[in-house]
């Protein structure tokens, strides 16, 4: 078997690279369809969903605490496969009922703060400024006042 040989690393502002070439008996067991980098979907297991099922009782939409309770799957494939099973829970919920799942309980989604000001630095500094303005009127009305 032939061996892998490496370029000398190059540079742009953010990433650092390097050529890779493959023996020929290597390369022809790559697919030629997709990239490397995109893996084949990852099904859940039986006892992955299991967990899932018994962490969501236990922790609502705590997708951090729920990734630590399945412990095979990052947050976003949580979030994404809680996407696609709330929506299943409500398909078959209205009538389309065929009895692969059991009824579960959706906790309710988050509710999203506001925020108090839509452009905090700015009317943080707005305040400090009305702040200051005030005390230094009313210090100039003190001094006035004491003269």
């Amino acid at each position: 078997m032939g061996q892998i040989q490496y370029s000398e690393k190059y540079f742009d502002d953010t990433y650092e690279y390097r050529h890779v070439v493959l023996p020929p008996e290597v390369a022809k067991l790559l697919p030629k369809n997709r990239l490397l980098s995109e893996n084949q979907r990852e099904k859940w297991t039986e006892e992955e969903h299991q967990r899932f099922l018994e962490a969501l009782r236990l922790y609502g939409r705590g997708w951090r605490q729920i990734e630590e309770h399945v412990g095979t799957k990052s947050a976003v494939q949580i979030r994404s496969h809680a996407q696609k099973f709330f929506s299943k829970v409500v398909r078959e919920s209205n009538g389309g009922f065929d009895g692969s799942i059991k009824p579960v309980v959706i906790p309710p989604p988050h509710l999203k703060r506001k925020p108090v000001h839509p452009y905090p630095r700015k009317f943080v500094n707005l305040v400090k400024g009305i702040f200051i303005s005030r005390i230094f009127i009313s210090s100039l009305i003190n001094l006035n006042n004491q003269c």
